[in-house]
């Protein structure tokens, strides 16, 4: 039986889709207007105008929703339903709004997916590209109005993708097939971070279509491809790559495009390099060299209800060897640039240590001690006293450390926090954060037993750490892990 990580949670779960809409003055083309953004200006300023527009976006946000929510006149029904039923379009939305919301986007996903680190929205872009990416970027609002318009931006962005995907009218070519895969990769993204168990369940449901629109676009790429086109698939590649390997270690599904298969693409950039100056000497990204070993990392790791990987076919050390390897290669001391791939790093010690899906499910009836003689718990006091369940606990104390020192929250509630200048939030952030205090969670009731300020403390720190995100998902993960305090 294979567990679904989220399968317990408490998710903000909407059956139906939000048919909000947010009208701008006039329904011209929309036009890019990123200038006020200072998108091109020194690291730590862009990251205070954004942090800055996303304030003034705000009210723009509520303003709209108050207007859908309380029209100034009542409105036949038949209007409500012709209205629900139009198509979405993007000059719905209002044009302001969506300059802040792909700003945050770009922000936040860019230092991760360096493909969408230079998006801009052209009059020529596809609106569903567009809309995917804006969606992401309300999710990092951090109010609830965000969520509501983060929904309304998917599911317009998913409608408009999927019709334009199942076209028979669609003209081939290497553009469209990339913005196809682009929005793709984005609504993954999206039903990663949503904390929405709707769009989470999406993410496995159409990852056969994704699969299906990466081999059109490889076959697309010109024979003869320019700079532009060769970085475009070296990017697109090593995205993929991050794709699969959240399939693996977050969804903890087998992967389906191979590493092979997505170097592959990259490799013309490779091949191309030494007549052409201009471009990298490297096919390969720093994320894309580590999350490519997640599909060996899936095979070695516990399946079902194991709790060893003794008995798997694949041997988890020869993994280890090449990620230990991969990381003797990096230059010290690491920079605040090398968290999200660190990140990966220590998640994929935690996968191939321990079965983190069997651990979330056993966490509630571990809180407290066995009333009676429990298989169960005799198992779980036993794994958690293992040699490799202390080298999990090691990654985990890793993993947070290095986030409470780049979010700047202090180790207990006591200690003022430190100021820090705004991290970006790559998409798996909250998920190392979670999963590493289920880990010390665990970990510590072999030192203080079931009840104890030690794991509580643990969860406390968790608890801390997700709220110190943006992300909407964070919010998930601090009510599951709540649940697990004593009541008071």
């Amino acid at each position: 039986m294979t567990y679904s990580i989220m399968g317990d949670l408490n998710w903000n779960n909407e059956s139906m889709d939000f048919p909000y809409r947010f009208w701008g003055q006039e329904a011209d083309p929309w036009l890019p207007e990123l200038s006020f953004m200072a998108m091109e200006a020194e690291p730590q300023l862009q990251s205070l105008a954004v942090d800055s527009a996303v304030e003034r976006a705000k009210p723009w946000v509520l303003d709209h929703l108050r207007r859908r929510s309380h029209p100034s006149s009542p409105r036949p029904r038949e209007e409500e339903k012709s209205w629900y039923s139009s198509p979405p379009r993007l000059q719905m939305y209002d044009k302001e709004v969506l300059n802040v919301l792909l700003n945050v986007a770009r922000r936040h996903l860019g230092p991760t997916f360096e493909l969408f680190a230079r998006y801009e929205a052209q009059n020529d872009s596809e609106s569903e590209l567009c809309l995917a990416m804006a969606a992401i970027g309300a999710l990092y609002l951090g109010v609830e109005c965000g969520t509501t318009l983060s929904k309304a931006l998917y599911n317009d962005a998913r409608r408009l993708h999927f019709q334009r995907f199942h076209s028979s009218n669609l003209q081939p070519s290497f553009a469209t097939a990339s913005a196809t895969l682009e929005t793709f990769i984005l609504l993954s993204i999206y039903g990663i971070c949503s904390g929405d168990k709707r769009s989470y369940e999406f993410v496995e449901a159409f990852h056969s279509s994704m699969l299906q629109a990466l081999k059109h676009y490889g076959l697309l790429i010109p024979a003869d491809p320019d700079a532009v086109i060769l970085r475009d698939v070296r990017e697109t590649s090593e995205a993929m790559e991050l794709i699969e390997c959240y399939h693996a270690l977050i969804l903890q599904r087998p992967p389906c495009a191979t590493p092979p298969q997505l170097r592959s693409m990259a490799s013309l950039e490779q091949n191309q390099a030494a007549p052409n100056p201009g471009l990298p000497g490297h096919a390969q990204g720093l994320h894309t060299s580590i999350a490519g070993l997640s599909t060996f990392a899936w095979a070695a790791s516990c399946q079902g209800e194991e709790l060893s990987c003794s008995r798997q076919l694949w041997r988890s050390e020869f993994v280890e060897l090449a990620m230990e390897r991969w990381m003797d290669e990096r230059e010290l001391p690491l920079s605040g640039s090398d968290l999200p791939t660190i990140l990966i790093y220590h998640l994929m010690h935690l996968r191939l240590k321990v079965n983190l899906d069997f651990l979330q499910k056993s966490a509630r009836e571990f809180t407290t001690p066995r009333s009676q003689t429990s298989s169960s718990h005799d198992v779980l006091e036993n794994y958690v006293r293992e040699r490799p369940f202390a080298i999990a606990m090691w990654h985990a104390r890793a993993m947070l450390s290095m986030v409470q020192a780049s979010l700047g929250v202090p180790s207990n509630a006591t200690t003022p926090s430190t100021p820090s200048k705004r991290m970006s939030e790559p998409p798996h952030l909250p998920y190392c954060i979670y999963f590493s205090t289920m880990i010390l969670w665990y970990g510590e009731f072999a030192k203080s037993g079931y009840r104890s300020l030690a794991r509580d403390a643990c969860i406390k720190q968790g608890v801390r750490l997700l709220g110190g995100l943006k992300i909407r998902v964070a919010r998930v993960f601090i009510v599951a892990l709540r649940e697990l305090l004593p009541d008071e």
